[in-house]
């Protein structure tokens, strides 16, 4: 899932236009930005630190990312990478 501070619109035109397969939610109000602490005040405006949450199968955070630069995003190599191990985790437990 992922979750965006763009409009419900926006968020149809990208989901059609890189068909996407996953649920992208939007917080033009930042509500979840706020509750996950990854939301800031520049100016005025409010805006979210790019940030990504692994959960496990039970809902709990395995992993976070955050990096307030904008510019510098998780490789997704190492996001698959970080998935395969909580699966394999949450497999070996049971």
């Amino acid at each position: 899932m992922g979750i965006s501070p763009d409009p419900v619109d926006k968020l149809i035109e990208i989901r059609e236009k890189v068909k996407l397969t996953f649920q992208l939610l939007s917080d033009t109000e930042f509500v979840a930005a706020k509750a996950f602490g990854v939301a800031f005040k520049k100016g005025n405006r409010a805006l979210p630190v790019p940030s990504v949450f692994v959960l496990g199968p039970n809902g709990s955070i395995q992993y976070i990312c955050v990096n307030p630069n904008y510019r510098e995003r998780l490789d997704g190599h190492v996001l698959v990478a970080m998935v395969k191990d909580v699966a394999r985790r949450f497999e070996l437990s049971r």
